[in-house]
């Protein structure tokens, strides 16, 4: 393509060569008023495009001048409705939120308990069962067991209350003499909230062939 695609480029190109051809018409079969147009039109054109290079570095001027002048109008701004927060909580006045027309802060958000999983069991030396979960209890979360026993040759019982932990472990010393098998579950709990519990946990308690407690999955 003879003529270039930039349009800084196509401009130069015509201002180089329209004053050759108006000056060599005859000599290159074009019409003088042709070419004198084609002067005349360059030069609006140069003019445009200067006009249009100023307006875009005053715009790009502008547009810096407007983002240094929001940034220093936030930064007072944000100082000085912390002030006014500070002073609201400092004097416990909650009208003055009303009064600067700003929202006075929320309490944030509790955060949940954290439920318990892959509830395990360990039956240690002494005949007690120890108990371990997943679970977190850094976030002031607590821990529910629940027990259910079944005799031997009975029926479970009801779920009850065995104790609480305040970490992922908890022994049961308490087991019942004669008991055939012991269902558990623990539930999370954090101020007045508890969830809903683990799957439940049954431990089937048998004596091994060398007398000892054997205590196995149900």
């Amino acid at each position: 393509m003879v003529i270039p695609v930039k349009k800084s480029e196509e401009l130069a190109f015509f201002e180089q060569r329209a004053p050759i051809w108006e000056a060599n018409a005859a000599q290159l079969n074009l019409s003088i008023e042709r070419t004198a147009e084609l002067t005349a039109l360059t030069n609006a054109a140069r003019a445009a495009y200067d006009q249009a290079q100023s307006l875009r570095s005053q715009a790009k001027a502008a547009t810096s001048a407007q983002n240094q002048a929001l940034t220093a109008m936030h930064n007072l701004g944000a100082e000085l409705i912390k002030s006014i927060r500070t002073t609201a909580e400092l004097e416990n006045d909650p009208s003055l939120y009303g009064i600067a027309q700003i929202p006075e802060p929320k309490d944030p958000a509790p955060i949940p308990p954290v439920e318990a999983s892959n509830l395990s069991f360990d039956l240690l030396n002494d005949g007690a069962l120890e108990l371990a979960w997943d679970g977190r209890v850094s976030t002031g979360t607590t821990y529910i067991v629940q027990r259910a026993i079944t005799p031997a040759g009975g029926s479970q019982g009801t779920y009850q209350d065995l104790g609480f932990a305040d970490e992922k472990r908890f022994v049961d010393t308490t087991i019942p003499a004669g008991t055939e098998r012991a269902s558990y579950v623990v539930r999370a709990k954090k101020g007045g909230t508890i969830t809903a519990g683990t799957a439940p946990i049954t431990v089937r308690f048998t004596i091994g062939g060398n007398g000892q407690a054997v205590a196995e999955a149900a």
